[in-house]
């Protein structure tokens, strides 16, 4: 009975509660009628799109049309320039232009399309810029988008310091723009190619018929230069140069000064008008160069300063050297091939390691200078003079064959050769030896010659106070003899092959 009421009590509070919310909804909500009339919500179309059209601008003696108040503005339809007036004029900071996908067309001959002469800020967009000295041309903080850029007498696009142009093509005429600024994504014909002063940078362009150059700290990358009257690339000190393409340039492909890093390059038919010291890389002092290749150039492919590393480098079918590197350079891992000059040529205290010297008409790898290393080389059907030569220097665990026209390896006094091989020099009836050892005072220890049509071993000191020292080589089959050693040398007693099995004489020379 308890649990009974107790129900019913719940089920009558729950009618009452629905009850009075029905009563509550069918009461009145209030007056229908409103206060007023509506007020305004939209904006106008100023206040939509905040622009005005440059058409409805008036002009000065010296403008078509000429912007005095800061603010943006655009084009409705393709608009003409007149003789003696810039199209365009900008004497204010702070100004939008929008080309709207028209073109700005007719300009004179002697005058610009768009001229900031005074203010900043100057951003021009999306359209087309036909005829004048200049295309536009504007002051510090100038951006220029996805323009083209057609005729300018001068320059297409000049910008002061910290400018943008991006997306642009510039015909017949080049860009210029100030310290630090970027261009990106561009492309121009023209002899003026693109120009960036200190701290600027160009990436992802295309320059035909120009080339590429900057001031200092300059850094350029991914970018195309074809026919460039001078220079492909010429860049200032402390600047980078990467993943760049030149082909056909009047004078050196790509010029740095000093301290540059120059990686991921090529060069191809450098040609035209040669200066004495043009490259296909052409570098000053202290710079760094990785994994770059020179072509078919009418120069070296690579001369460079003192102080220059060369790291994983080609240079092929060039005009003289391969490589001409100054004093205290060090090439690694770098080939040359098929050069009408040297392979590589060193200064003092050059250094080349796991390099290859093929098929060059003057020589393999020299060190003419005093104190070059050159360590784990190959040099192979070099012609015109020896395989490797060092003045004073070192050659060890390096291999040469086949070298015409001069020794397979050759040295003068001081020097240290050991642990090399070199076989199969010379053609028959020209008598060239595997290793030429000229002056005194050198080491000649653990070398292997055999099959040369010369000596094998050819030590041309005379002078007992300045003896070189012949000891633990080995050599056969040579067309003049194993050993040719002249009085006064230190040489180890020569062997012969019944005795190569029971010698125990540490610097004994084996003649096999």
């Amino acid at each position: 009975m308890k649990s009974a009421r107790t129900t019913s009590s719940l089920f009558f509070v729950l009618v009452v509660f629905i009850t009075i919310a029905l009563r509550s909804a069918l009461l009145g909500q209030g007056s229908l009628t409103p206060p007023g009339a509506p007020a305004p919500l939209g904006k106008t179309l100023t206040q939509v799109e905040p622009r005005t059209d440059i058409a409805t601008l008036t002009g000065t003696a010296t403008a078509v049309y000429a912007i005095t108040v800061a603010g943006s503005y655009y084009l409705t339809s393709n608009l003409a320039g007149a003789a003696g007036k810039d199209t365009i004029s900008v004497t204010v900071t702070g100004v939008t232009i929008d080309l709207n996908g028209f073109s700005l067309q007719s300009t004179d001959v002697n005058r610009a399309a768009i001229l900031a002469t005074i203010g900043a800020s100057l951003t021009v967009r999306n359209g087309r810029v036909v005829g004048g000295t200049y295309g536009v041309r504007g002051t510090t903080r100038l951006a220029c988008q996805d323009l083209v850029v057609e005729g300018g007498t001068t320059l297409g696009i000049v910008g002061a310091s910290d400018s943008i142009v991006q997306r642009c093509r510039v015909t017949g005429a080049g860009l210029q723009v100030g310290p630090r600024s970027l261009v990106s994504e561009c492309s121009t014909t023209g002899a003026s190619g693109i120009f960036v002063d200190d701290d600027g940078v160009v990436t992802n362009c295309r320059v035909n018929g120009g080339g590429i150059s900057g001031t200092d700290n300059v850094q350029i990358t991914h970018c195309n230069v074809n026919n460039a009257p001078v220079f492909g690339i010429n860049v200032n000190d402390r600047s980078i140069i990467s993943h760049c393409n030149v082909m056909t340039t009047g004078r050196a492909g790509i010029l740095v000064r000093f301290r540059c890093r120059v990686e991921h390059c090529s060069v191809t038919d450098a040609t035209g008008v040669l200066a004495s010291g043009d490259g296909g890389f052409t570098a000053g002092i202290e710079c760094i160069f990785d994994s770059c290749t020179a072509t078919s150039c009418d120069v070296p492919g690579f001369v460079v300063s003192s102080s220059t590393q060369l790291r994983n480098c080609l240079s092929t079918t060039n005009t003289g050297n391969g490589f001409t590197a100054g004093n205290q350079c060090r090439l690694v891992d770098c080939t040359a091939s098929g050069n009408s000059g040297l392979g590589i040529s060193l200064g003092n205290r050059g250094q080349a390691s796991n390099c290859i010297a093929n098929a060059n008409n003057a020589g393999g790898i020299y060190s003419t200078g005093i104190g070059g290393i050159l360590e784990r080389c190959t040099a192979a059907a070099n012609t015109g003079g020896a395989g490797l030569r060092v003045d004073t220097g070192t050659i060890r665990d390096c291999e040469v064959r086949e070298t015409q026209g001069g020794p397979g390896i050759r040295s003068s006094s001081g020097s240290t050769i050991v642990r090399n091989s070199s076989n199969s020099n010379g053609v028959a009836g020209t008598p060239q030896d595997g290793f030429l050892i000229e002056g005194g005072r050198a080491r000649v220890e653990g070398n292997h010659a055999y099959n040369n049509t010369g000596v094998g071993f050819e030590v041309t000191n005379t002078s007992g106070t300045n003896s070189v020292l012949v000891i633990a080589n080995s050599a056969g089959s040579n067309d003049s003899g194993e050993y040719s050693i002249g009085a006064g040398n230190a040489a180890g007693p020569i062997i012969g092959p019944a005795a190569v099995n029971t010698t125990t004489i540490p610097t004994a020379n084996f003649d096999l």
